[in-house]
């Protein structure tokens, strides 16, 4: 990759690819909990971790991002590891750094969310803003949060009416053709920095590297429906494809 800094590629134009989401994909795999949202991980499986950086980046990740977010006193001490602060978020960072040193990518810290969004206070909204200035960036979560919809904890099931958030969300994932659709859309309207957050996979993140032009690791993977293997008996097609009447 490129030895060019953040700022460098994003004032010579180049798009900056990065991959988020960490805290749902492991709570997928059973080593994060919903409730506490802390990346305990870093300590208690660190390996696995790594491991997910480097999944991503053979997605095509330009950046590995340290998992910090949450790592704060205030949430550790919830759970009972507040001694743990420091060795946590140098434990976090080093990986990073190493992972991104074997990779060629660049290497970011993480912060939490601001609690500072006020849209009746314009003060407030001002400062905001200004603490999100620069190059247009999208990384939404990818689940289908349209019309009165606003946020992933606001979606509903669709045949029952109750609340996903946080463990039934998947009622509501995003397919890969819309996951794709959205970096199409992105890259025409100029986004450079772009990426997926909760609820990401690295299935989902080559869908906006191919968009963007990138070849990575799992390039040579992308799906070839040429060659499936019921092409070659129109039976069996028929019988997977076409529904019963």
């Amino acid at each position: 990759m490129s030895s060019k800094g953040l700022l460098q590629r994003l004032n010579d134009g180049e798009a900056i690819i990065i991959a988020e989401g960490f805290m749902w994909e492991l709570e997928r795999k059973g080593y994060v909990k919903f409730g506490e949202y802390t990346p305990e991980v870093v300590l208690n499986n660190p390996e696995v971790f790594r491991s997910l950086h480097e999944e991503y980046a053979h997605a095509g990740s330009d950046v590995v991002e340290a998992f910090t977010y949450l790592g704060n006193r205030k949430r550790l001490r919830a759970i009972g590891i507040e001694e743990g602060l420091e060795e946590l978020n140098r434990r976090a960072l080093r990986m990073a750094r190493e992972v991104a040193d074997v990779t060629g990518s660049l290497m970011a810290g993480d912060i939490s969310h601001t609690w500072y969004y006020q849209p009746e206070d314009p003060k407030a909204m001002e400062e905001l803003r200004a603490m999100f200035k620069g190059p247009l960036a999208a990384i939404p979560v990818p689940f289908r949060c349209r019309g009165k919809y606003k946020t992933f904890q606001s979606l509903l099931d669709a045949d029952t009416g109750d609340r996903l958030y946080p463990d039934n969300l998947s009622a509501q994932l995003c397919t890969r053709r819309e996951v794709r659709e959205f970096a199409v859309e992105a890259k025409a309207l100029g986004v450079q920095y772009i990426g997926l957050c909760c609820g990401n996979s690295p299935a989902f993140f080559r869908e906006v590297t191919d968009v963007y032009g990138r070849t990575t690791g799992a390039s040579e993977y992308t799906t070839d429906h040429d060659k499936f293997l019921f092409k070659t008996d129109k039976k069996i097609e028929s019988h997977m494809f076409n529904p019963v009447e």
